[in-house]
């Protein structure tokens, strides 16, 4: 689920994107489903919270600037290296 709804956040959308306006919703989602993931993972390496925490940091930022209506290119570049570091480390 986490990645259907990053698919949808990734990239800035252009005005006519069906993916334009959800961009808020989605990254309300993302934050939550972080959390929900975070919370609900089993046996983990001790370094997973960090990645995991950091993951929602990055994910609320994203939100708060989508609802102040920015695009927020930087927290999605951020997020992006993120969610790949994590995944080499604890998923790929």
């Amino acid at each position: 689920m986490i990645d259907l709804v990053w698919d949808r956040l990734k990239k800035v959308p252009s005005p006519g994107d069906p993916d334009a306006r959800t961009q808020k919703e989605d990254a309300a989602h993302l934050v939550d489903l972080f959390r929900m993931s975070s919370e609900s993972a089993g046996p983990v390496d001790p370094a997973y919270p960090k990645k995991m925490q950091e993951a929602i940091d990055l994910a609320t930022k994203l939100e708060s600037q989508l609802q102040d209506g920015q695009d927020a290119p930087e927290f999605r570049a951020a997020l992006r290296t993120s969610c790949r570091t994590c995944h080499r480390a604890f998923r790929d």
